[in-house]
């Protein structure tokens, strides 16, 4: 038998063994829409998600402000909180939770929003 007996055209069909996988496309982000900027440290958001309550979820929000202002001192705004779904009184105790396990160094004033350094988690040297 030669090669050109043994051709099937149903294994090129779009459902076939044959047929190309469908292309993949590059995940992007809609104009208008918000993102969080990165690269993320993946040893400071691993202890961020270790830590109780919505301790991960108020770094996450920290980490969007950040990349959006450029700055590693920012304040915890409101508008952050609401983009987060977060209550005042859960990222007040997140933010205590980040700022124990050494995360981040907290400044806070009455009345005011509290304004956070996002610090650099140790790495291991194991």
């Amino acid at each position: 038998m030669t090669p050109l007996d043994q051709f099937d055209p149903d294994n090129f069909r779009a459902d076939g063994p044959l047929a190309l996988p469908p292309r993949k496309r590059k995940a992007r982000v809609r104009r208008g829409r918000w993102f969080i900027k990165g690269p993320l440290p993946g040893e400071w958001i691993g202890r961020a998600s270790q830590l109780s309550g919505k301790a991960l979820h108020v770094g996450l929000a920290l980490w969007f402000i950040s990349g959006r202002s450029k700055q590693e001192v920012v304040k915890l705004t409101r508008a952050a909180l609401k983009l987060f779904s977060l209550r005042r009184d859960s990222a007040r105790r997140g933010l205590a939770a980040l700022e124990r396990a050494g995360l981040v160094r907290v400044s806070r004033r009455r009345g005011r929003c509290p304004v956070v350094e996002i610090l650099p988690y140790p790495a291991n040297d194991c």
